[in-house]
């Protein structure tokens, strides 16, 4: 998997976002920050509950943010990822 496809800048608006998901075709993007570090995850379904409250794609893509995300490391065995 290509990460890169996967990465927006916090700073990003929400439309920027729904592009990078359209075009990586697997429902989700990775926020990084200023010194590259992965803050949260925004999939689909986050946006479009965000839309239904608010239908501005200007805001910024850390209002829909999930920051409680769960992360393996590459390589990881299943039982570590069962965990």
């Amino acid at each position: 998997m290509n990460l890169k496809k996967h990465l927006i800048d916090s700073n990003s608006t929400i439309k920027k976002a729904i592009i990078k998901i359209e075009k990586n075709h697997h429902g989700f993007i990775l926020i990084h920050d200023d010194k590259n570090q992965i803050i949260g995850t925004v999939t689909d379904g986050d946006i479009r509950r965000k839309l239904i409250l608010n239908d501005d794609l200007s805001q910024n893509i850390q209002s829909c943010m999930n920051i409680n995300f769960v992360y393996v490391s590459p390589g990881a065995s299943y039982e570590d990822i069962y965990k």
